[in-house]
């Protein structure tokens, strides 16, 4: 067993020593003016009351504005099996943000080749380039975003009874507004400012902050 963990241990030991022997690669022109603002970083210019109130405004005004172009028809009360093929109808919506980051991804890692070849590989080496670190967070963060919103869509969707302060139309309305929201996340998270980044995630998070205490007490009248 003994040799078996030593050879082990010396192919560990020869890996590491070949990771550090390795070149670094130069970072690109992007990636290296984006290092350099963020060693220069002191804080956003924007003060926190502004990036706060531009997130508050945008959510109504998306919402309104995406709802007014949504079926009238909708308004009447659904029946609860409709509003659930409704809400499936709809989920569509949220596939055009994740293909998007695919393309986004595929062409992040397309700036090195080393990455593009070998992503995980890549990272181990610790040659993963800038471009590719951020698309991967940014798609990190879509994830955790959508494993709160879409179960919080639903859960309106199956509570949009008589008693519920709103109608069907929340349904396509908060699946197009998912996109737009993360939109609006990714484009400020690739910018030189941050205060767009925060105004996206203000966007949809509200959705949750607002309609997950309901669910919770729609479903604690319904089981209690």
């Amino acid at each position: 067993v003994f040799p078996i963990f030593s050879s082990g241990f010396n192919i560990g030991a020869a890996a590491a020593q070949l990771r550090q022997n390795q070149p670094k690669p130069q970072p690109s022109v992007m990636s290296h003016s984006k290092i350099e603002r963020m060693n220069a970083y002191k804080g956003s210019s924007f003060p926190s009351w502004v990036v706060l109130a531009t997130g508050a405004a945008l959510t109504p005004l998306v919402y309104f504005g995406i709802r007014s172009v949504v079926s009238v028809g909708l308004a009447a009360p659904q029946a609860a099996p409709d509003r659930l093929l409704l809400l499936l109808k709809c989920l569509p919506a949220f596939a055009i943000t994740f293909f998007s980051e695919f393309v986004f991804g595929a062409r992040a890692r397309s700036t090195s080749v080393k990455a593009s070849a070998e992503p995980a590989a890549a990272v181990c080496a610790g040659i993963v380039p800038y471009e590719l670190v951020e698309a991967n967070r940014i798609h990190q963060n879509q994830i955790e975003c959508a494993m709160m919103y879409i179960p919080v869509l639903a859960g309106l969707a199956a509570f949009c009874d008589d008693a519920a302060p709103y109608d069907a139309r929340i349904i396509p309305t908060l699946s197009f507004f998912w996109v737009v929201s993360r939109a609006v996340y990714r484009v400020g998270y690739t910018s030189s400012e941050s205060f767009w980044r925060i105004s996206g995630v203000l966007m949809s998070n509200s959705v949750v902050l607002l309609g997950l205490p309901y669910c919770l007490y729609r479903l604690a009248q319904a089981v209690f």
